[in-house]
């Protein structure tokens, strides 16, 4: 059969896409839904606020994701079409892959993206909620391809779409441009069309200028939230770590049982053991030069150029596996079929199963639903503070605002992050007895305060895990006078009318 091998391989993404989307229960669960697709909706038909405002910035979607979004949510569930999204992603990511493989001239492609495919299921993080990150590796496959191929206008239409959707990436793509250029691998006319995209990205960022100029690499290393434990560890406990995990996206501990790592010292392998028989295209050495290039300027320039992890975990895959099937091509050129063939099926099967335990649901569970009926009920106007993870779920499910959630308190705009952390800090000592509630809500124009009655029991207390540091540490609890104040008791949750 002429595409059954590209079948096969969509269909193992498919079945990578519905395991990480919480199979056919988590699509019907309209509960189950990815982390930042809960802080979507504060983009979306509530009153204007702050945490509203800071959305704009692109976050977690850009502004022509948001839209697009807001458009089939006229005809489709916001967060059926997120799960929609984030499984479609996937597919593109294994037939791009396939397509890039063939046209390098790798005689195994079906093992180059059955192995990009089952990475992708390690990295469920990136295309959980269908946003701007879940479309950061097809993009650049889908370029890749093109561009080896020299399709003008495709690769231009893709680094568009990078543009529109992704910026990073485009950084990325434009780096690989202007190498291949300096390289004299591609005439200027197949580098003039970087124009189109990058002026675009001009014309589209967002110029909000509110929340502060930006952390730099200097003050997020001496910020606790820059590190193990706080809002975003950057800074690991070791290098390998701090290159790759920042935000999850698959480098465990122990390294030496991680995909990543294993990845790279196969790769390392091949590369000594067949030296002088392996060339690289010139199109994968450039994007090596331009990952490193841009890798290093987002940590020179921090969180100016967004995290710098996002310009190496999705090329690296691209780079370690092409190594991996190339030497295996190599080894086995001379080998009979029979044995081709039972090394190939032991490849497959080894590395389906080293990969399929590790590829989890990448969804979160609002399971509050009582909480969220009854906020529900209240003023359309109303402002509530909940403890912040609790606030996560709040604005998608009751469709009332929050004064602060923990998807939206990332520290890398100075203004907008001391105001959130201020009022994060003044709410525990509410909560706590520290302050009165009187102050709190006058202070912070809350109407409404969300109680979890578990956040008092003496286990709980002792534990002394109330949120991320820096403010975990500045906790302290001096009564559970909150609790003997009238409210509506829902469940486990107790919500308070500000006086």
């Amino acid at each position: 059969m002429k595409y059954s091998r590209i079948i096969i391989l969509l269909a193992i993404a498919l079945i990578i896409g519905l395991v990480s989307n919480g199979g056919i229960s988590g699509l019907a669960d309209s509960y189950a839904v990815g982390d930042d697709a809960r802080a979507m909706l504060q983009a979306r038909d509530l009153p204007d606020s702050y945490l509203k405002s800071y959305t704009e910035l692109g976050i977690p979607v850009t502004h022509s994701l948001g839209t697009f979004y807001s458009l089939i949510s006229n005809y489709v569930d916001l967060v059926l079409a997120t799960k929609l999204m984030s499984i479609f992603l996937y597919l593109l990511v294994t037939l791009f892959s396939y397509l890039l493989a063939k046209e390098l001239k790798l005689k195994y492609s079906f093992l180059f993206s059955l192995l990009v495919t089952l990475q992708t299921g390690l990295m469920f993080w990136v295309f959980s909620g269908g946003q701007s990150r879940g479309f950061a590796f097809p993009l650049l496959l889908a370029f890749l391809y093109f561009f080896v191929k020299r399709n003008t206008v495709a690769y231009t239409i893709a680094m568009l779409l990078q543009a529109l959707i992704y910026p990073p990436i485009l950084l990325l793509s434009a780096g690989l441009l202007c190498a291949e250029f300096m390289n004299r691998k591609i005439e200027f006319t197949l580098l003039i069309p970087i124009i189109f995209p990058l002026g675009l990205l001009y014309f589209t960022l967002p110029k909000i200028t509110e929340f502060g100029s930006r952390v730099n690499l200097v003050e997020a290393w001496n910020m606790v939230e820059f590190h193990t434990g706080g809002r975003a560890p950057i800074f690991r406990t070791d290098i390998l770590h701090s290159i790759f995990n920042s935000y999850n996206f698959n480098v465990s501990s122990p390294l030496y049982l991680d995909a990543f790592f294993l990845l790279g010292i196969i790769a390392l392998l091949v590369m000594i053991l067949f030296w002088k028989k392996l060339s690289l295209p010139s199109e994968l050495k450039s994007l090596i030069i331009s990952s490193i290039i841009f890798f290093v300027l987002a940590f020179i320039f921090f969180s100016k150029l967004y995290l710098p992890s996002r310009y190496i975990v999705f090329t690296f895959p691209i780079i370690a596996v092409w190594y991996i099937c190339k030497g295996l091509e190599i080894s086995l050129r001379d080998k009979s079929r029979i044995i081709k063939s039972v090394i190939l099926i032991a490849v497959i099967l080894t590395t389906s199963i080293y990969y399929a335990p590790q590829i989890r649901n990448g969804l979160e569970t609002c399971g509050d639903k009582e909480l969220y009926a009854y906020l529900e009920t209240l003023p359309k106007d109303s402002l509530i503070a909940a403890h912040p993870n609790t606030s996560n779920c709040i604005p998608l499910y009751s469709g009332r605002n929050v004064l602060f959630m923990d998807e939206l308190s990332p520290p890398y705009y100075k203004t907008y992050y001391a105001k959130i952390k201020l009022q994060i800090r003044e709410f525990f000592d509410m909560y706590y007895g520290n302050s009165k509630i009187e102050d709190f809500c006058s202070e912070n124009g809350v109407s409404h305060i969300v109680i979890d009655k578990r956040h008092f029991s003496k286990n709980y207390v002792e534990r002394g895990n109330f949120y991320r540091e820096p403010i975990n540490s500045a906790i302290e609890v001096k009564n559970s006078a909150i609790l003997d104040i009238t409210g509506a008791d829902i469940g486990d949750f107790k919500v308070l009318e500000c006086p």
